[in-house]
């Protein structure tokens, strides 16, 4: 299952990239998406959808919203999303969600910069997935432009990998 949260959050279906149209649904979603493979306690999940108000039937709640994710990201089996007393764990596979590979893709230009080697950072960045935000292809070329200059190079160093883009285009909940 293939995840997206740079942007809006949506999940790679049968029919292709489908959003998660309820709010809580996708506020639990977005809280198991942040802690991939980490057992997120129940308590937890109530904080983040209520905040100090919550419901009495709060933990039902969040019991209901995880069957009803089960059946929208199709994990009808509970394989990918298990309950583990005292909370609930989103298995999530290396490159199935966009942040990790933006993550790893935006060190691996990094490191590429700091070793002055601004084509082997640009090709890092082509593969950043971006496609909802602009073209990635575009980013790469100015990173290789950029970086021709020393001083413009560690600009576009902090600008594209330390904090420009990596935080520019998550969506608030």
């Amino acid at each position: 299952m293939r995840f997206r949260v740079l942007g809006p959050l949506e999940v790679l279906s049968p029919s292709g990239w489908t959003a998660i149209g309820a709010p809580r649904w996708r506020s639990l979603l977005a809280c198991l998406l942040v802690r991939p493979g980490q057992l997120v306690p129940t308590e937890t999940l109530i904080d983040e959808l209520w905040g100090d108000n919550p419901p009495s039937t709060a933990k039902n709640l969040v019991s209901i919203y995880v069957h009803q994710l089960k059946k929208v990201i199709g994990d009808t089996e509970g394989e990918l999303l298990v309950y583990r007393a005292p909370g609930y764990m989103l298995h999530v596979a290396p490159g199935d969600l966009d942040l990790q590979v933006f993550e790893s893709l935006a060190a691996e230009g990094s490191a590429a910069l700091a070793a002055a080697d601004p084509e082997r950072a640009a090709r890092r960045m082509v593969h950043i997935p971006m496609g909802r935000f602009g073209q990635a292809d575009e980013i790469a070329a100015a990173v290789a432009f950029l970086a021709s200059d020393d001083a413009s190079f560690i600009t576009a160093s902090s600008f594209l990998v330390d904090g420009g883009i990596s935080g520019a285009y998550v969506t608030p909940l």
